[in-house]
């Protein structure tokens, strides 16, 4: 891989800003300094920068705690996107959400430029885990819950696959739902169904990976890919 192109994917900076970071001297490789972009390195080779080591990242993988109010989408003509968190040093990066979330709802949103990875968690197959904290306007009853834990029928006639619930305070208005499927508007619509309606929504869980508690809205962290096997 070329010099250049090897300082990109470590988020150095973009193709034009490395250039001028290597012409200038500040790059070396195997403690020989190099003033070309068009050098080729491997991993074998040791680079460094102003005496730091700079080791190569493959992929990168985001956790967000998203807003209301901006849209899962790379870019969008009216509305704020989620990839105004990105970190700068990854905006030159093709990150893309890891599936989406409403503009409304708010919570545990991936972020990666790792294809196959979010194929992996996205695909239906996979059936994987997600899990989201409601409010509600009216408090649910031991009826609705039997209802959506033993697979729902949408008013539009759409059978939905059965989803675990769990009451999460004394007027039973909130509650954690957890379903391996993801229709669209799925959980305000199992509501509907069984004459309750949404105010808020949250994901808290998306596979193995547990939203951090102390990250706030709009507050975004890198991850290992590890972390959400």
């Amino acid at each position: 891989m070329r010099l250049d192109k090897y300082l990109v994917h470590c988020g150095i900076g973009s193709r034009k800003e490395v250039q001028k970071i290597i012409k200038k001297g500040y790059i070396e490789i195997n403690d020989n300094q190099i003033k070309k972009s068009n050098i080729y390195v491997s991993e074998e080779d040791v680079i460094t920068m102003d005496g730091e080591r700079i080791d190569y990242i493959d992929h990168v993988y985001l956790m967000l705690n998203k807003p209301a109010g901006v849209v899962t989408a790379v870019e969008d003509a009216v509305h704020d996107t989620v990839i105004k968190f990105v970190p700068e040093q990854y905006r030159h990066r093709s990150i893309v959400p890891v599936g989406r979330l409403d503009k409304d709802t708010t919570g545990l949103l991936l972020l990666t430029d790792d294809g196959q990875f979010n194929h992996h968690l996205m695909s239906p197959k996979h059936h994987v885990k997600k899990v989201y904290e409601v409010t509600l306007v009216e408090s649910v009853s031991d009826m609705d819950i039997e209802q959506i834990e033993s697979g729902i029928v949408l008013k539009d006639g759409t059978q939905c696959q059965p989803a675990a619930i769990k009451i999460m305070d004394e007027d039973t208005k909130v509650v954690h739902i957890e379903l391996t499927e993801g229709k669209y508007h799925q959980v305000k619509r199992m509501f509907a169904a069984v004459g309750n309606r949404v105010l808020q929504l949250k994901r808290i869980q998306l596979g193995s990976y547990v939203l951090d508690e102390e990250l706030t809205e709009g507050s975004i962290i890198e991850i290992s890919k590890d972390d959400i096997r």
